[in-house]
């Protein structure tokens, strides 16, 4: 029953009508009620008047009221824990939210029996620095309206849908990522197919670990990205079973850790011989019970590599004649 519940739900939100458009109330005074065009009556949230009042913010996460967020910078955490039951995080669709410039958390581990359903199209996130952990932790995430956010200002993506399983018809294509430095755990555990990825400017990203660990069924391309700036991709693709993306191309010459980085991968063979491997200091477990991987790594330069303990422990396919030649 609850399968056909949901099944139905996800149904309805497909075929939604269009939703309100965006509120906004700068003319107003913060702290004041007013009469909206639609009928209804809004409260003008003031800036950090979420952090300093409880009784406001409780009223705002379990939609008791009906509030205008243009003065607002701050989203940190709104929605964290709250227990919201089905469509009605959509009456968030209309916020204003062009002043705010973080959102860590703001939706991580939503409470509800069929799903988080948002619709966030009309959100405007062009000041936004940090969308860290945003949607993280949501067991039914039902996502739509993010294909066009302007992202050009995000700095860090650190988990952003870490442990959620998504359901979207979204695509990333056009995300602007060319400012993001923190990449680290942003699909891990993810349930869920993801579009649009090969278009991701990475060029500035220093940390890639844990990106992918644990997303199972995560069959990407993402051989173009500039990975030139990565320091860290330890456990990047870790427990991933489909993954087997060409990235024989990347620069890895910034890599300093790689620390299980296809460890318990199901399908990855590519070749990787012609990686700069000359700052890597830690292979620990990097291959460690990987299922396929065979490449020939004797030509890397492993001179810097101090701690290579279980590079390649349980796995039977990759011959020790194609191992890197480590001399510490």
């Amino acid at each position: 029953m609850k399968k056909l519940l949901l099944t139905l739900l996800l149904s309805n939100f497909v075929c939604l009508p269009a939703l309100a458009k965006t509120v906004r109330c700068l003319d107003k005074e913060p702290g004041t009620w007013f009469s909206h065009t639609d009928g209804e009556q809004y409260y003008v949230l003031a800036e950090g008047e979420l952090d300093r009042d409880e009784d406001i913010k409780e009223k705002v996460r379990s939609m008791e009221i009906l509030v205008c967020t243009s003065y607002v910078t701050n989203l940190d955490y709104l929605f964290r824990g709250a227990n919201n039951r089905d469509l009605e995080l959509f009456k968030t669709s209309f916020w204003d939210t062009s002043n705010v410039t973080s959102m860590v958390m703001t939706f991580d581990s939503v409470h509800s029996e069929y799903g988080l359903h948002l619709n966030l199209s009309g959100w405007d996130t062009s000041k936004v620095t940090d969308m860290s952990k945003m949607f993280s932790g949501n067991s039914r995430l039902v996502l739509r309206g993010f294909d066009h956010w302007d992202v050009s200002k995000v700095v860090s993506m650190y988990g952003m849908f870490e442990d959620s399983r998504l359901y979207s018809t979204s695509s990333f294509r056009h995300w602007d990522t060319s400012s993001v430095r923190n990449m680290s755990r942003m699909f891990s555990g993810l349930r869920g197919s993801l579009s649009g990825l090969k278009n991701f400017d990475t060029a500035n990203v220093t940390d890639m670990s844990y990106m992918f660990f644990g997303a199972y069924y995560i069959d990407i391309n993402i051989s173009g990205w500039d990975t030139s700036n990565v320091k860290d991709m330890s456990y990047m693709f870790a427990l991933t079973e489909k993954f087997n993306s060409d990235i024989s191309s990347w620069n890895t010459s910034k890599v300093t850790n790689m620390r299980s980085t296809f460890m318990s991968t199901k399908a990855f063979n590519a070749d990787i011989s012609q990686w700069d491997t000359s700052k890597v200091t830690t292979m620990r477990a990097m291959f460690h019970n990987a299922k396929k991987f065979n490449t020939d790594l004797t030509g890397w330069d492993v001179s810097k590599v101090t701690d290579h303990d279980s590079f390649a422990g349980y796995n039977n396919t990759f011959d020790p004649n194609n191992w890197p030649i480590f001399s510490n």
